[in-house]
């Protein structure tokens, strides 16, 4: 065999060129012999099949010859037969017995059915299944529009349950009492204070609340308040307080810890020797009375009551740690599951739509849950630094081991999604496969 491109000699059968590496005609050779092979033995088959059935209808005209010449014999010898009986009749019309003669009519003598002729036309043979159609019991329809646009249902419903779970997943793993009082301990009380409040940093909101300069007769500036607060103990007392409030929504296993105006008062009271360093005052019993009275008036423990958030969201919030307890996440897991299994079921188990549709759940469920902790870390901070507001610099460190689980969760669950959408996209490609090579064998037969 010659090369087409450089002219060398390349040996038979080889697919490219050792000289160039050109690729050689040796496919379409191939190609070729076959597709003679399989017309020649095409033209074989119908040939030995016309012969056969020339020969088959040869056979069958003698034998139904030699069956029309045994019939006619049969007719004789019964004529012969009733003959010989008309003449033993006597004259009083009783039949007198006379040997019986084979009837080849259809019957014996005694009315039974005769055997079936031995010219009868053969049975055509039943035509045999394809051993290579076979697909083992499992019959491949197509799922109708309805099926899909059912199944479509149930994938939402699904997803927006596993949306659900994941956040209270990550909620219970992230926001415990221990894991709120560490974020707390750990902020900077310098970006607490001056963080904005209601237009004004936080510093001087409670300075004007408290009325604290009346408190000290004058002695506490708004600047000496804010080193006031900067000496004592703020931030733990807030940890301490922000935990009992998470542990008794999330748990639901302590009393109710809403603060109280005495439990401010106590926290003044505890930091008695920072007043005197810092004002060159030191609080008395009248003064912690006024403080607690100036609490009274601006309501300052109705609005940390637990009972007074529940009538505002219309919701009990000691009901919480029911939502979030294990039981509930199985009770919505079990759910899931169920829903994924509704799917198989509706789909018939088709794998090109059950996979698809369990890479939906998966894989959106990962992005919105990704989402949600990406904005949480990266937002907060944002946000901060944008607007200077307290409650995204407090809100942002507290929820960062939530925002950190639910980035971890929704990145898991969108890896699990895109292997789904892998595995339904190569059972597409191999169903196209599988189609044009019954093409290409159709077009060669």
């Amino acid at each position: 065999m010659i090369c087409k491109k450089c002219g060398k000699f390349v040996e038979d059968g080889a697919r490219f060129c050792e000289e160039c590496g050109a690729k050689t005609d040796v496919d379409d050779i191939l190609v070729d012999k076959t597709k003679a092979a399989l017309d020649e033995a095409a033209e074989k088959a119908d040939k030995l099949r016309k012969e056969t059935r020339s020969e088959a209808d040869r056979l069958i005209d003698e034998a139904l010859d030699s069956a029309n010449r045994a019939k006619k014999a049969a007719d004789d010898a019964l004529n012969e037969g009733v003959n010989a009986v008309d003449e033993t009749v006597p004259p009083n019309g009783i039949p007198m017995p006379a040997p019986s003669a084979p009837v080849m009519n259809g019957s014996d003598t005694f009315g039974n059915p005769a055997p079936p002729p031995f010219y009868d036309e053969p049975e055509e043979e039943a035509p045999q299944p394809d051993e290579s159609s076979k697909d083992y019991g499992e019959k491949k329809t197509k799922v109708g529009a309805g099926r899909i646009i059912g199944a479509g249902i149930i994938t939402v419903i699904a997803l927006l349950l596993l949306i659900l779970l994941s956040i209270m997943f990550c909620m219970k793993l992230g926001i415990s009492g221990n894991i709120v009082k560490n974020r707390v301990e750990k902020m900077s009380i310098t970006s607490v204070l001056d963080g904005q409040l209601d237009g004004k940093p936080v510093y001087d909101d409670i300075y004007g609340s408290l009325a604290f300069s009346d408190l000290t007769n004058g002695s506490a500036s708004r600047s000496d308040f804010r080193e006031y607060l900067a000496k004592t103990d703020l931030l733990g007392f807030a940890a301490e307080k922000a935990a009992a409030y998470t542990d008794y929504m999330m748990n639901g296993n302590i009393a109710d810890p809403s603060v109280s105006n005495n439990d401010i008062t106590a926290f003044f009271e505890g930091n008695s020797g920072v007043d005197k360093e810092v004002f060159g005052y030191e609080l008395k019993i009248a003064d912690y009375n006024k403080l607690r009275s100036q609490l009274e008036k601006n309501k300052v423990e109705e609005n940390l009551s637990l009972d007074k958030w529940s009538r505002t969201v219309g919701f009990s919030l000691d009901n919480l740690s029911y939502l979030f307890s294990f039981i509930t996440l199985g009770i919505i897991l079990a759910l899931i599951l169920v829903l994924l299994i509704w799917i198989a079921v509706i789909v018939d188990k088709r794998g090109k739509h059950l996979m698809g549709a369990y890479g939906n759940i998966f894989m959106w469920s990962g992005i919105i849950v990704f989402t949600i902790g990406a904005v949480i870390i990266a937002g907060g901070a944002i946000a901060y630094m944008l607007t200077g507001e307290a409650v995204f610099y407090i809100g942002s460190n507290v929820l960062l081991p939530f925002a950190l689980f639910a980035v971890a969760t929704g990145a898991l669950e969108f890896i699990l999604g895109s292997l789904f959408k892998r595995i339904r996209r190569a059972i597409r490609r191999k169903e196209k496969r599988n189609k044009a090579v019954e093409k290409a064998l159709a077009a060669n037969s």
